[in-house]
């Protein structure tokens, strides 16, 4: 009896010690994380509305309300130049890909509800398949697509609400259109 008192009690002193230490490790780390993390995002900004000069994030409340509703927005912002507002950059999550979650940035234009930019930041898709949905051409042929109304993807992409299919990456580009046409709905909430 008094060896497995003994036992556990050892047991118990490691795996506090342990959990100290991840939580001393996890407190340092965490504040380098969140920052490096901010960092890349306000590039992807910058990558997803080359025109813009700065960006501002939507009204809390709207944008909670727009979350609450829409499970693809994350955040979304208003792009400006020259003080006026030029566009919207949206960060999407692609529900649906084959593996899991696509998050991106979609930049859209706000004189004619344009895409600009796009640009994938965490993707586990598969190599040289799921991947090509961040990779040429399929992001070129996003650019100047409508974002006013739903899209669709064809193998022929024709009309300014078609996006391209790719052989052999249904999930992805399924997880692409769902979270392109989130962003239509949370754009049409942030016009109300």
């Amino acid at each position: 009896m008094k060896e497995t008192v003994s036992l556990a009690a050892r047991l118990f002193i490691i795996t506090a010690v342990a959990a100290l230490l991840l939580a001393v490790v996890n407190g340092y780390t965490s504040p380098i994380i969140a920052e490096r993390e901010s960092m890349e995002y306000q590039e992807a900004l910058k990558v997803a509305f080359e025109e813009a000069e700065e960006f501002e994030r939507i009204d809390e409340g709207k944008l909670n309300k727009i979350k609450q509703e829409n499970d693809n927005i994350d955040d979304i912002s208003i792009a400006k130049k020259d003080g006026k507002e030029i566009g919207y950059v949206a960060k999407v999550i692609g529900t649906g890909g084959y593996g899991g979650d696509i998050i991106f940035v979609v930049g859209v234009e706000k004189e004619n509800m344009s895409i600009v930019g796009y640009d994938i930041l965490s993707s586990k898709e598969t190599p040289g398949f799921g991947s090509k949905v961040g990779e040429e051409p399929f992001v070129s042929s996003l650019m100047g697509k409508k974002m006013d109304k739903h899209l669709d993807k064809k193998d022929k992409p024709e009309g300014d609400y078609d996006i391209q299919a790719i052989s052999g990456t249904t999930y992805s580009v399924n997880a692409i259109l769902n979270g392109l046409n989130g962003t239509v709905d949370a754009l049409q909430a942030i016009g109300q």
